[in-house]
């Protein structure tokens, strides 16, 4: 949850302001008066947690998340939990988890535990249910020098995923990569629709699906499947095999672990 002030914050300002246009990254803008950026000081934001996902069993009470600063200056971090709208703001939302603590200070080099506690909110118990961990970070404002512009610095957000995972569900990516059925749907010379089945309780997340036509693969980025539903996946990107590999669909996915597997369905 974000902090809460007696006025609105200026981050609350600015993030209403580019709402619409931030789709996938959330950018904090801080103004000090003119029209420089030094967005290309900040490359890749320097911030890392300890795992890419985070399983968290129905029975736990909370977990912990380790926070990477690999930048040579220091930041300010936001923490927050969201539902899967990106753009929502931390105070406009309402969660069953809470992260501890809000707001966290990290030197260059610099790392630290943050916990996320369950409120013991109720939960769908037939499937899992997904949330998004957040970490906003806030770089260091320049001081501007007399004659100068002042600048703009644009700071980037770390966003991954929390599957909230029932007690008697506890197989995951083991279960979910065997069951998952994949078939073509419709196949022309450079266009294929894939659909792809997920009959289990779990989130399937697909990082990228081939399919596989003689000497010529179509390819396309994945997605995440939602417990029992399926979705069709249009494959466009072509690309020449140089010899023939047969017909079949590979399937890149992203297990328990955060590992990129691939399996094969004929």
């Amino acid at each position: 949850m974000a902090p809460q002030s007696s006025g609105m914050s200026p981050v609350r300002n600015i993030a209403k302001c580019l709402k619409g246009c931030c789709a996938g990254l959330l950018l904090t803008v801080l103004l000090t008066g003119g029209i420089g950026c030094l967005a290309g000081e900040y490359p890749g934001a320097g911030i890392f947690t300890s795992s890419t996902r985070l399983i968290f069993p129905s029975t736990s009470r909370d977990a912990s998340l380790q926070i990477f600063n690999e930048n040579e200056y220091p930041v300010i971090l936001q923490t927050w939990i969201d539902d899967g709208d990106e753009n929502a703001l931390p105070d406009e939302l309402d969660t069953p988890f809470v992260v501890i603590p809000p707001l966290i200070r990290l030197q260059p080099h610099e790392s630290r535990a943050v916990r996320i506690i369950y409120t013991q909110r109720p939960l769908p118990e037939d499937r899992e249910s997904v949330f998004w961990f957040n970490a906003q970070m806030i770089p260091p404002v320049p001081h501007a020098q007399p004659g100068q512009k002042s600048e703009i610095n644009l700071s980037v957000r770390l966003r991954q995923k929390i599957f909230f995972r029932p007690r008697h569900i506890d197989k995951g990516s083991e279960e979910w990569a065997k069951k998952l059925d994949c078939s073509t749907q419709l196949y022309q010379e450079d266009e294929a629709v894939i659909n792809c089945r997920n009959p289990t309780p779990y989130y399937a997340t697909v990082d990228k699906i081939a399919l596989h036509t003689g000497n010529e693969t179509l390819t396309q980025t994945g997605g995440m499947l939602e417990p029992f539903s399926d979705r069709n996946f249009h494959l466009k990107d072509s690309v020449s095999d140089g010899k023939d590999t047969g017909n079949f669909i590979e399937l890149s996915i992203i297990d328990d672990e955060g590992f990129v597997r691939k399996i094969v369905r004929k």
